[in-house]
């Protein structure tokens, strides 16, 4: 399933908490290589189904659906515990773009304690996410949570800008 991951998350490891109940954990595992949790565990297309080893027994495991139960379940558990690293100084770094690539980014950045500001055009973060893709796929919700994830890491965000 991680070769057919594009970020190669570590998905045996989250599957195996979320299989005994520790959603914090496994939410920890999704975030070291993903930060946006609730986009991807409802739109993401799922590649790693198509290299699952249950696929030839039966059928993948539903390893999306898992990822948001995850999301969902530990959110309010894990959100106070993110931390960046030490603040880097002199390094500051101006993320041109709110959709779901420059929330990566600005996660990343801000993880590892440099100093990042989004600056988006629209009123709202999420790109084509929040302002193509209709509300029957994704709620705004699930696009909020994820950007309460990044603003968690101290990325600071300027809207219509």
């Amino acid at each position: 399933c991680r070769s057919g991951c594009p970020i190669h998350q570590d998905i045996p490891a989250y599957l195996m908490r979320a299989g005994e109940g520790k959603y914090a954990e496994a939410l920890e595992i999704i975030l070291r290589r993903n930060p946006l949790p609730f986009i991807t565990g409802t739109i993401c297309p799922h590649h790693c189904g198509d290299k699952c080893m249950r696929a030839y027994y039966e059928e993948s495991v539903h390893i999306r659906d898992v990822k948001l139960k995850c999301a969902t379940e530990a959110m309010e558990q894990v959100l106070p515990t993110l931390k960046s690293a030490a603040p880097q100084s002199g390094k500051k770094v101006a993320v041109v773009g709110g959709g779901p690539a420059g929330m990566a980014a600005a996660y990343f950045l801000s993880r590892e304690g440099v100093d990042v500001t989004i600056f988006e055009a629209t009123g709202k973060l999420g790109g084509v996410v929040r302002h193509i893709i209709p509300a029957f796929r994704i709620s705004d919700e699930a696009i909020d949570r994820d950007e309460a994830i990044i603003r968690s890491m101290g990325a600071k965000v300027q809207l219509n800008t």
